[in-house]
């Protein structure tokens, strides 16, 4: 069992606080940062001509992450599945390339001279040059001399990077007196897409390519990831034209990739380069080459093999000695905890916040191990990651990937005797989550319900997760996660709907004499269900005497705080709230009554649900009163932001909209 329950505070605290500190630079790479924003990305600072992109930028998201403990996943928020630029976090997977090229042969030795094996790209044509070595080019030590695809190394000398703890020795592309390779650390982009490079002519195939083959696939990540070059980046190797990718977004182009897929690649460096635990793990990087990573270089020992060391525990003075980081610019992080088996993904994360976010981190999966075992809990250590979902229907979008369990050597996690019983909890299969999407570009998350009458199927939400044009929110598709196995709550599957059919809205939608009804609702398709039926809400759940529901009647609204749920068994949460206006009388005219409660963000399209007695006593699968439709929080206007605490009430549309929602063809 995962050990987040006894550390549920904890954890939903620091989802919170990354929430709240948020990169200062802009979403949009071209916007003009507005007061309190820094311009988007690292070039800014180069000397000219340089100081300028040479790849593509894409719009990122918001502050997301996940993290993973023995194996599971036990925190998610924002939106992890979004493929974001990650900067130098792209360092490190050139490291594990690497590992592939020396478990392959063709880079048998490290100390050996690039040259001898790689004559005529750059590292033969001065005395200087011929001794730089792999090991150097890996440890940031190589004083490499020339210019790659337009960019001069001397462009990143004496370039000065916050997890440096030497303090800052000269101006910003200087032209600094060049050092013996080996004797001289430098964080030097233009050199590590040099190393890119090498790498490239040694595999003598696109870099992405390999890097898919050979860990991507294999690890069951998604494939929404890219890695891009720059747009000059183009050489030919036996008659093949291909491009070299750089090793971060320095310059533009680089990874993007989502939280989900990192923390996969993080997993694999905690179990030293193996997929899964116990005896049917795959070494997929030799054993001893993860530990090479970790070595502490000679010159800089906060620094090994593209990875970031604790060692001395100047990096996070809260983690062990033993934790390492791969970190990008714009808030990037993905530490790997080994002293408590977790992994800690961070994106777009305050650069000055994150060693307070490390720390909270640390603490609550700390107090999560503790309260395990003080509740006689026992963590399944043995249990992989999460795999991927598959897609039904011909509508989702080419990112969707095949089943994981039907991939060679895919991991698969047996259901446990906890998952059977949660599985007896209808209401929660009945509450999916929904993603919004403009193409491939992933907008929000948002909670939604199934609703059943005859014998049509319907997905009910709040009409603005749909369309909200005062926030110019248009997604063209949504996607849901649906449980595949009732008994297993580990295997589900994606259903991709898209929202328009010839220009016209799928979705259904009503008003009254009070305005719009923030209510919508899509048809499934069985058809693309393949025979399964998800538990849903019928007319029969819906209240009809309302005069039978007192102000502070217990409620619970089911769905997704700020993209908070239960990543492992992709189940919803319930927050507990009670009735706060009078039922059935029209709250302010409009078709709403008030609820009392802590809700979130993501939570748009919750079900509120009351226990029904009868329905209980008779042992009815899914005993529950659907009274509304979470939509809002409401707030006064003029509160005092400071002096006044909000009101914590909500609005809820009255769930009888659904009958005039799925009437008719």
């Amino acid at each position: 069992m995962s050990p987040i329950p006894a550390a549920l505070p904890e954890m939903l605290a620091l989802s919170e606080f990354a929430l709240a500190h948020e990169t200062p630079w802009p979403r949009d790479p071209s916007a003009v940062p507005a007061p309190g924003q820094q311009p988007f990305g690292v070039h800014h600072g180069d000397p000219a001509p340089y100081n300028r992109l040479f790849g593509p930028l894409h719009a990122r998201g918001g502050p997301s992450g996940v993290i993973w403990q023995h194996g599971e996943e036990v925190l998610a928020w924002g939106e992890p599945d979004r493929a974001d630029q990650t900067f130098s976090v792209a360092k490190t997977y050139l490291a594990l390339l690497a590992g592939v090229a020396h478990a392959r042969g063709l880079m048998p030795d490290v100390n050996e001279p690039v040259a001898r094996c790689l004559p005529g790209i750059g590292f033969d044509d001065t005395p200087h040059n011929r001794q730089v070595s792999w090991l150097h080019l890996l440890q940031q030590t190589s004083e490499w001399e020339g210019s790659c695809f337009g960019l001069p190394d001397q462009v990143e000398r004496y370039r000065h990077v916050g997890m440096d703890p030497r303090p800052q020795q000269g101006r910003k592309g200087d032209a600094r007196p060049l050092a013996a390779p080996g004797a001289y650390w430098e964080y030097n982009d233009v050199r590590i897409n040099q190393l890119s490079l090498a790498l490239l002519h040694l595999f003598r195939r696109p870099l992405p390519e390999v890097f898919d083959e050979v860990l991507m696939r294999p690890l069951g990540a998604s494939s929404r990831w890219a890695w891009q070059a720059y747009d000059e980046a183009w050489v030919e190797i036996d008659g093949r034209r291909m491009q070299s990718v750089p090793g971060g977004t320095h310059w533009g182009a680089g990874i993007s990739i989502g939280a989900r897929d990192q923390a996969r690649i993080g997993q694999l460096l905690l179990d030293e380069g193996r997929l899964g635990r116990g005896a049917g793990a795959r070494q997929l990087i030799e054993a001893a080459w993860v530990p090479r990573l970790r070595e502490p270089c000679a010159i800089a020992p906060f620094y090994g093999g593209l990875v970031w060391l604790n060692g001395t525990g100047t990096l996070f003075p809260a983690a062990s000695p033993e934790a390492y980081a791969m970190m990008g610019a714009g808030g990037h992080l993905v530490l790997i905890e080994p002293r408590l088996d977790a992994v800690i993904v961070a994106r777009w994360l305050a650069p000055e916040a994150t060693a307070q976010f490390v720390r909270r981190a640390v603490a609550a999966l700390g107090a999560g191990e503790n309260g395990a075992a003080r509740a006689g809990f026992t963590a399944a250590a043995a249990a992989p990651p999460p795999s991927p979902s598959p897609s039904y229907g011909s509508s989702a979008p080419p990112c969707v990937r095949a089943p994981a369990d039907a991939a060679a050597g895919a991991p698969t996690v047996a259901p446990s005797p906890t998952l059977r019983r949660a599985a007896a909890e209808t209401l929660l299969l009945a509450v999916p989550r929904v993603a919004t999407f403009d193409g491939p570009r992933a907008l929000t998350g948002a909670s939604g319900f199934f609703f059943e009458r005859e014998g049509r199927l319907y997905l009910g939400t709040s009409r603005h997760v749909l369309i909200d044009e005062p926030t110019k929110h248009f997604p063209d598709r949504i996607e849901i996660e649906l449980h595949a196995d009732p008994h297993d709550l580990t295997r589900t599957t994606v259903l991709s709907l898209l929202l328009y059919k010839e220009g016209k809205a799928v979705w259904r939608q009503a008003k009254d004499s009070g305005g719009e009804i923030d209510v919508a609702v899509i048809e499934i398709d069985r058809a693309l269900l393949n025979g399964f039926a998800p538990p849903a809400f019928t007319p029969a759940h819906l209240q009809e005497q309302l005069q039978d529901i007192e102000v502070g009647t217990p409620l619970l609204v089911v769905g997704f705080p700020l993209g908070f749920h239960d990543s492992v068994h992709h189940l919803p949460v319930a927050r507990q709230a009670s009735v706060a206006s009078s039922f059935g009388t029209r709250f302010q005219g409009q078709g709403l009554f008030l609820t009392d409660a802590r809700l979130h963000r993501g939570s748009s399209g919750a079900p509120v649900v009351m226990r029904d007695a009868a329905r209980t006593a008779a042992r009815d699968a899914l005993p529950w009163k659907l009274l509304g439709i979470h939509s809002a929080r409401m707030d006064m206007g003029g509160r005092d932001l400071i002096a006044d605490e909000s009101l914590g009430l909500n609005c809820a549309w009255y769930a009888d909209v659904l009958m005039s929602l799925t009437k008719g063809p």
